[in-house]
């Protein structure tokens, strides 16, 4: 919210040396502003395309990350892309972790979505490191160029099993440095099963 500028203003200033070439947070109260009437007007949940969500540590309510839902697709497809970042000096210490996992419970309970996916770059270990935790899986590859910070980046695609134990959760992604990852996780109770036949 608007009470919230000075504080993830400082905290993105702070966590530009962590983020250089990854995501550019706003760093100003006019980027600040931008970011938060794209992200920032979900008053109504269900007809919202992009809602931003930052996560505090509860012990003192210190900015730890931001996770975007974007694109937000309704219809039968009820899809969303999820860029997240984290902010120093709590980046590293387990609270994205935690906070994902509420994140998609929102996103799956509230949001009623069926499907997130995240588009993560192989060489940045924590992102990856992240996704496979909370049991997103390979997707796919995505052949189309991606700029971030400034510099092109070339993507690779994963997906999240609908088993949490299932091969997905423990499988392994290899991709050559400088690969994206798409990656995806699928809502359990969401996914068309085909009839069984008698």
């Amino acid at each position: 919210v608007a009470g919230d500028r000075g504080a993830f203003v400082v905290a993105a200033k702070r966590s530009v040396e962590l983020h250089r070439g990854w995501v550019q947070a706003p760093t100003t109260t006019a980027r600040f502003d931008a970011y938060l009437h794209r992200f920032g007007r979900a008053e109504n949940y269900e007809s919202a395309t992009h809602i931003g969500v930052v996560v505090c540590r509860s012990s003192d309510h210190a900015l730890v990350g931001v996770f975007n839902f974007s694109e937000i697709v309704r219809t039968a497809f009820q899809s969303s892309y999820l860029g997240y970042y984290a902010f120093s000096p709590l980046a590293g210490a387990g609270y994205m972790s935690e906070g994902l996992a509420l994140v998609l419970r929102f996103a799956f309970r509230k949001l009623k979505l069926h499907r997130v996916e995240a588009n993560v770059h192989q060489a940045h270990a924590p992102s990856v490191a992240l996704v496979r935790r909370t049991a997103f899986v390979r997707d796919g590859y995505s052949p189309r160029i991606t700029t971030i910070g400034g510099r092109c980046r070339r993507p690779h695609p994963l997906q999240r099993s609908t088993d949490p134990a299932g091969p997905g959760a423990t499988s392994r992604t290899r991709a050559s440095p400088g690969i994206w990852v798409r990656i995806a996780i699928l809502d359990p109770s969401s996914v068309w099963r085909p009839p069984r036949f008698v």
